[in-house]
């Protein structure tokens, strides 16, 4: 009985491991782009970015969190365009430590989506737009 317990919670331990290790998809090393991360991601799970210059405007639909390294810079492709735009559906996303520069604005939230921002920089948005804070949150 105590071996079949043990192997048990060894089992249970193994697939938790595994299915923790899967909640977080990492740049670049699971995907090439943080868009390719974020397109994959399912509602709630975590993007991991590492330190690099990326060169992307991105769209976030669904909830989720993004969090980079300490030195991770974001150039939008198209600098008509925000840099981070997030959906209608995505209704929390959390954006931490991601340097965003450059562009016509540095996030969009549309609808009743909302949006936190911390430790991330931005340009100013003109308009009906959301602007990341440095060192603060914003909602729409």
């Amino acid at each position: 009985m105590t071996k079949t317990v043990g192997c048990f919670f060894t089992i249970l331990l193994a697939v938790a491991v595994t299915l923790v290790g899967q909640l977080t998809l990492y740049v670049p090393d699971d995907y090439p782009t943080i868009q390719a991360a974020i397109d994959t991601a399912k509602p709630w799970q975590s993007v991991y970015v590492k330190a690099n210059t990326y060169c992307e405007n991105i769209v976030i639909r669904e909830s989720l969190v993004i969090s980079a390294e300490t030195g991770t810079v974001m150039n939008p492709f198209d600098v008509d365009k925000p840099t981070i735009t997030v959906g209608m559906n995505a209704r929390h996303v959390l954006i931490n430590s991601l340097n965003v520069q450059g562009g016509s604005c540095g996030l969009v939230v549309v609808g009743v989506a909302q949006a936190h921002a911390y430790d991330a920089f931005k340009n100013p948005c003109s308009g009906p737009r959301t602007n990341l804070l440095e060192g603060g949150d914003d909602e729409n």
